[in-house]
């Protein structure tokens, strides 16, 4: 396990061609989010003139009927661009990260890619938010029932901020591990719900010993981030830094399961 540890942190082309990929969608989506924000932001000020939810209120609330109508119609206008706007994000997403998941998995795994292929990605997808979503209604219960034991034993604020921070770090590690074997299993199988049972068994077999080594790589990644911080405080580095730990996480898996 160390040895295959230590492999994977060689900078084999499978981990630069699937950073390039996955950086490259982070950046396309991030990007639209982005603009998406700034358009509704532009959309806003039309009718609000830049103005807090209550002045605006207080100006409803002394218009003339005119004005109101005019008023709502743009209300309506600006409602309408944000549901479709969502919907066109949200299905850009789905599209984009269906087909750099197909490219990256079928590097990793040298499978051939063809639009059949990328369809099946985008059925898994909506699929894996089944789990998601009971793994979050889980969590939720868990966090709950923990805070209330840490609660009832410590009482200092920083310390329970800490404990916090490191349950949810740990969980959402936990998630992106079980996303990765589901995605690990797909990319063998092709089928969708059989990959998805079939990432629960993998979890038994090598999960525990690939998870403790990626919490302490993902660990000294956010030192790395920290340090670096303290001198270039950017948002960019710190989604390379994001992006590289993902990617080497794949690769990881890879050799862990072979």
């Amino acid at each position: 396990m160390v040895k295959t540890l230590l492999k994977s942190f060689k900078l084999s082309n499978k981990l630069k061609i699937t950073f390039l990929i996955e950086l490259v969608f982070m950046t396309i989506i991030v990007s639209l989010a982005s603009l998406f924000n700034w358009l509704l932001t532009v959309k806003s000020n039309t009718f609000s003139n830049g103005q807090t939810p209550e002045q605006v209120k207080l100006l409803f609330a002394s218009m003339g009927p005119d004005q109101m109508n005019s008023f709502v119609n743009q209300l309506q206008s600006y409602l309408y661009f944000l549901i479709i706007g969502f919907i066109i994000i949200a299905v850009t997403t789905l599209i984009l990260f269906s087909l750099s998941r197909a490219m990256i998995w079928s590097k990793l795994l040298k499978n051939k890619l063809s639009i059949k292929n990328w369809k099946r990605w985008v059925l898994l997808n909506i699929a894996i938010l089944v789990p998601i979503l009971l793994f979050l209604i889980i969590y939720a219960i868990v966090k709950i029932m923990i805070n209330l034991i840490i609660t009832s034993v410590i009482t200092n604020n920083n310390a329970l901020l800490i404990v916090n921070l490191v349950i949810n770090y740990a969980l959402f590690l936990f998630l992106l591990i079980f996303i990765f074997l589901v995605f690990y299993s797909f990319a063998k199988d092709q089928k969708v719900w059989q990959s998805i049972g079939h990432s629960f068994s993998l979890i038994k077999k090598t999960f525990w010993k690939y998870y403790l080594f990626v919490l302490i790589v993902s660990l000294l990644m956010n030192v790395i981030g920290y340090l670096i911080s303290l001198l270039i405080a950017s948002l960019i580095i710190n989604m390379i830094l994001l992006v590289l730990f993902i990617s080497w996480a794949r690769v990881y898996l890879v050799k862990v399961l072979k």
